[in-house]
């Protein structure tokens, strides 16, 4: 009995010990995560828009989004002065939108020019309709 009184009076002792080693060493093993570290991962960001263009005519941004997380990215229009929800483009719209927006503006920047699909486009900014200038069928 007197045995076991000595154990548990030791014990009394030693769990301020073991406390005092917990604290003092395990944060220093313990990994250091910042913020930034943890905002690197896209699961805590969600879909972030990329590769973002201003419309020929300045009205609207083109982006490509993905926030449905499909396959894909698909290219999305938000039109500035109206403040609406963006709208998803089709494949047809948004390839030649891109086209357009990567074109070449005319000295008085009523008029850009680009090409979509082996067509040379013009694209009269104030009335934003689009004339065939030339179709080629190579590539």
């Amino acid at each position: 009995m007197r045995h076991l009184a000595i154990k548990a009076r030791q014990l009394k002792f030693a769990y301020p010990l073991i406390l005092l080693f917990c604290l003092n060493f395990l944060p220093v093993h313990a990994q250091k995560i910042r913020l930034e570290t943890i905002m690197q991962d896209p699961k805590w960001l969600g879909a972030i828009p990329k590769d973002p263009v201003f419309s020929p005519d300045g009205n609207s941004i083109l982006y490509k989004w993905n926030p449905e997380k499909e396959l894909n990215e698909s290219v999305w229009q938000y039109r500035i002065q109206d403040g609406k929800k963006p709208v998803r483009l089709s494949i047809s719209e948004s390839s030649r939108e891109l086209a357009a927006a990567r074109g070449n503006k005319n000295l008085t920047s009523d008029a850009v020019v680009f090409i979509h699909q082996n067509e040379l486009i013009i694209r009269n900014l104030k009335t934003g309709k689009d004339r065939s200038l030339l179709r080629t069928t190579g590539s």
